[in-house]
């Protein structure tokens, strides 16, 4: 049976060489699309971990999203309190409007690089590092 199997392969070398081909294609071509994918993956995490913070201090009362309370603020005493804490590696305030654009002085908006957000959203610094229990 072996040598009847061989015998037909070798007889047609052309269509053993196309299915060889399309088989070692079909499988590149799989290999190609699950790196591409882990690639794609790889970056987007990248740029989500880029943008987020560890820890966010807000004023208490505030809710949602953008965590700011309509004209409340945290004071700068409460910034430096958050910076003695052991641990914190960074403290950037940060100001967030939805209702407030940026345009340059060529007429154009300043803005939108960055991870891909559901709304708009122009801010000057984000919130790092910060331990449980300040503010």
């Amino acid at each position: 049976m072996l040598r009847a199997t061989w015998k037909s392969l070798w007889s047609r070398k052309i269509r053993l060489l196309l299915s060889t081909f399309a088989i070692v294609l079909g499988v590149a071509f799989v290999a190609g699309s699950l790196v591409f994918t882990a690639t794609l993956d790889r970056a987007f995490q990248s740029i989500m971990t880029g943008s987020v913070s560890d820890v966010v201090v807000r004023p208490v009362g505030s809710s949602g999203d953008d965590g700011a309370a309509p004209g409340r603020g945290i004071p700068a005493s409460t910034l430096e309190r958050v910076r003695a804490v052991p641990g914190v590696e960074r403290v950037e305030p940060e100001v967030t409007s939805f209702s407030t654009y940026v345009v340059g002085s060529d007429g154009k908006l300043v803005g939108g690089q960055g991870r891909p957000a559901s709304r708009r959203r122009i801010t000057t610094r984000r919130p790092r590092t910060a331990s449980p229990g300040c503010g």
